[in-house]
């Protein structure tokens, strides 16, 4: 029987979560022998090992477990390709769910549809408790679109790891850097080297947690890992697309990490290399005059800061911008009380 779908969980340290992800993907056989879940324990020093073989035992036709030496994210991907059998493969981060029942529908599309080299999807924005959908209902259903559809046109969707599944040939073809966090901008960026066409499904199927303490998407992650960023960036400096249309969709890709860069190195203290480091990446960054435009237009608290730097050359005053942010939260909270 062929496996439409590999689901991908990369997991580190996931014992609290882990549990709740992969009941989320338990269905009824009829549609479950064409999915399989695996499981990459990426060096967790918890019981994230042990909960993931428990899943393995119970559910032998659906689960796989990987045990590896810590490599981070990139890495798990990498390695996934080598066991992966489904037609398409949807990356799950292990503190995430997905939404069981649009699961099922998720299958019966993909058996009903014709194959493209990516399906796009809504999927959740999780704080505390609250759910915030992300539609992208502006797309019709089922139907097949071409990157080329929309160069040049503002776009309300985005192509991110929580809202998409990759056709596994077109993994295969990516290498990620690994050892460093947000990879997943990576693949992002150079997916693009290869996509033609994506179809759309109208589910909400991803539940993506973003209040998770020590996730990476804090502001504190991002400041300790400022030299992944650079990475990534003067990697994407390297290898970017000659390819206007691939370019296009290359810049959206990496835009909101160089956004966070751009916070770090102008809103707070860094030291004098990592700022030498800035100076210099910014002016690779800013051969790309689209791609800068797009960088300047970001804001802080409704303040272009980037533009401000950019025309004199000072970020005294502007690291009084995330302590007046910080006293207009603390006000909100007084004031709701």
């Amino acid at each position: 029987m062929e496996k439409l779908l590999t689901i991908v969980i990369p997991a580190y340290n996931m014992e609290k979560y882990l549990e709740r992800c992969l009941n989320s993907l338990i269905i009824e056989e009829i549609l479950s022998k064409y999915l399989e879940v695996i499981i990459i324990n990426d060096g967790s020093k918890d019981k994230t090992l042990e909960i993931a073989n428990q899943f393995v035992n119970k559910y032998p036709k659906l689960f796989i477990s990987i045990d590896k030496a810590n490599g981070n994210w990139g890495s798990c991907i990498n390695i996934s390709t080598n066991y992966a059998h489904g037609r398409y493969v949807l990356i799950l981060d292990a503190d995430d769910w997905l939404e069981t029942k649009e699961l099922k529908k998720f299958i019966n599309l993909l058996l009903n549809n014709e194959e493209t080299d990516i399906v796009f999807f809504n999927n959740n924005i999780v704080y505390g408790n609250t759910k915030y959908p992300q539609n992208h209902s502006v797309l019709k259903q089922c139907k097949t679109y071409y990157i080329t559809d929309f160069i040049d046109k503002t776009i309300p969707f985005s192509f991110f790891c929580h809202c998409i599944a990759l056709n596994l040939e077109i993994l295969k073809r990516i290498k990620l850097q690994e050892g460093i966090p947000y990879c997943d901008v990576e693949l992002n960026i150079y997916m693009f080297n290869y996509i033609h066409s994506f179809k759309y499904f109208d589910i909400l199927l991803y539940n993506y947690v973003v209040d998770r303490p020590g996730q990476s998407i804090e502001i504190n992650s991002y400041k300790k890992n400022i030299s992944a960023i650079e990475k990534i960036t003067t990697r994407y400096l390297k290898e970017k697309s000659s390819n206007e249309c691939i370019l296009y969709w290359q810049r959206l890709a990496i835009l909101p990490l160089l956004k966070k860069y751009y916070e770090i190195n102008l809103l707070y203290k860094t030291t004098i290399p990592q700022f030498m480091n800035f100076i210099l990446i910014h002016r690779q960054i800013c051969t790309d005059k689209k791609l800068y435009e797009l960088i300047l237009n970001t804001k802080y608290i409704k303040i272009k800061f980037i533009d401000l730097w950019d025309k004199y050359k000072c970020r005294i005053l502007l690291r009084l911008l995330p302590h007046i942010k910080t006293l207009k939260e603390k006000a909100y909270t007084l004031m709701n009380k």
